[in-house]
Formats: structure tokens, C-alpha cells, sequence
């Protein structure tokens, strides 16, 4: 499912385009979702939303990152490996490389740093 910046009348840093998505999935206030992103105001709009985010240090200095407050910071997408999905249908990551973190566990799941 892709939204697109025509399904929303307002631009990132709005979280709409997020809250339309999580709609569309039928996916309720009470899941948590983690969102991968790279650029400041695409953080600023998922964290918005409600929603934890990872950034990814493709684009941006390290410290304009650390200005938005992810959750975590990693180095690229090669970082991030899909470990599983438990009975419970959530997606298991482990992150590599992580140059920042806030927080030991995403959408109730322990993620291991190398």
C-alpha cells in the first residue's frame, strides 16, 4: 500500500499521510508502528503521527538527526535485518551499527545491537 503526497492535503512534517496509512491497513490507535525514514521532516511527521521511528543516516548530518529525536539512528538501510514475525503478526528487527538509541525494544519486541 503506498500513500502518496496526492491522497493528503498537507505535506510532512503533517502527520496525516501517516494516519492515513495506519487507516487504510485498518491497523487502530492501539498498534504500534515503526517507520524507517531519512530526512528531518519525514521523522518529525512519523514521531507526529505516534508512530517510532528509525532514522536512517543516508541523507543527513548525524547531529540534524539527533536534532529530531528518533528512536534510533543507524548508519543504513544495511543496518536493518527482518529477524521474524511472532504469532502475533509483529515484525522482529535486529539492528547493526546503530550510532544512536533511545529505547532497547520496538513495538514490544527486544531488538539486539551488534
Amino acid at each position: 500500500m503506498f500513500v502518496a503526497a496526492e491522497d493528503v492535503q498537507v505535506d510532512k512534517p503533517d502527520p496525516r499521510g501517516y494516519r492515513l496509512g495506519r487507516k487504510c491497513l485498518e491497523l487502530g490507535n492501539s498498534t504500534s508502528i515503526s517507520v524507517l525514514q531519512d530526512a528531518p521532516l519525514r521523522i518529525r511527521a512519523g514521531k507526529a503521527a505516534g508512530f517510532e521511528v528509525l532514522a536512517v543516516n543516508t541523507t543527513h548530518s548525524l547531529d540534524t538527526l539527533q536534532e529530531t529525536s528518533p528512536y534510533w539512528i543507524t548508519k543504513d538501510l544495511s543496518s536493518v535485518t527482518v529477524t521474524g514475525v511472532d504469532k502475533n503478526g509483529r515484525v522482529q528487527i535486529e539492528v547493526m551499527n546503530a550510532l544512536t538509541w533511545a529505547y532497547a525494544f520496538i513495538n514490544g519486541c527486544f531488538i539486539r545491537r551488534r
